[in-house]
């Protein structure tokens, strides 16, 4: 394999982030550019006054909590996410705050309007099982069930007082 085609694969956060009002879960799984498939604890930050977690391009999404870690909320929001670029950059991201739940993708963050958020490859079947009443720490293990992109164990985290 050429050094061009090793350089294109990316290490991916083939996840499932999932919100149900007071918690937000994810699964363990990160896979590499070859299909590998790797545990990974840490796809959730917390920082200051918010929770940040993140699917899609691992190398970027590390990046921009390291930039992050020290922010505000609000300044997160008004930042936005510097390094967009559609077809080379544009992880799903996830951030929970006091003030409401928040969504970047496309170049904008987004407030979530509903009671429950999901991201990443098992956001389908997360929606679908947090619609049905269940937990997002339910809803993610449930996720593993159908999609092969999501493996337990499934981290729960709450947001500080």
């Amino acid at each position: 394999v050429s050094q061009s085609r090793m350089a294109e694969r990316k290490e991916r956060l083939m996840t499932t982030i999932a919100w149900d009002g007071t918690s937000l879960a994810h699964d363990t799984l990160r896979t590499d550019g070859w299909g590998l498939k790797q545990y990974e604890p840490c796809k959730v930050m917390e920082g200051k006054d918010f929770l940040l977690g993140g699917a899609g391009d691992w190398a970027c999404i590390l990046r921009y909590q390291k930039r992050v870690a020290e922010m505000t909320a609000a300044e997160i929001l008004d930042m936005g996410f510097p390094d967009y670029k559609k077809d080379e950059n544009d992880p799903s991201l996830l951030l929970v705050t006091k003030s409401g739940v928040f969504t970047h993708g496309a170049g904008m963050w987004l407030r979530v309007s509903r009671p429950f958020h999901a991201i990443g490859s098992g956001r389908d079947y997360a929606l679908m099982a947090m619609y049905l009443g269940k937990t997002a720490q339910e809803a993610v293990a449930l996720t593993e069930v159908f999609g092969n992109d999501t493996k337990a164990p499934v981290i729960t985290r709450r947001l500080s007082e």
